[in-house]
């Protein structure tokens, strides 16, 4: 061992790489989960943009708020956050 700051710095480095990849806040795990939630809804997000494509006249529906607004509403079953939507199924 000639120089001990060299075994000093190198074990520094091997300690902030394991924090950073194992014990932070933002993690590799945590990465990996908010990379699958991205692919989840940029994969819904085509799947609605094909059905509104296939089903409408897309140009009506991009160029009135309000009826896009209906559509993703009754259609598509969503809601604004601050909502609740109750669904009622007639059997």
């Amino acid at each position: 061992m000639k120089n001990p700051f060299k075994l000093l710095y190198i074990g520094t480095l091997i300690l902030f790489f394991v924090y950073i990849l194992f014990l932070s806040d933002n993690n590799v795990r945590r990465h990996m989960e908010l990379s699958k939630q991205i692919r989840d809804i940029e994969s819904n997000l085509n799947k609605i943009n094909n059905y509104i494509a296939a089903n409408h006249n897309p140009g009506e529906l991009f160029s009135n708020p309000s009826l896009r607004e209906q559509y993703a509403r009754e259609q598509l079953n969503m809601s604004k956050e601050d909502e609740d939507v109750f669904i009622f199924v007639y059997e």
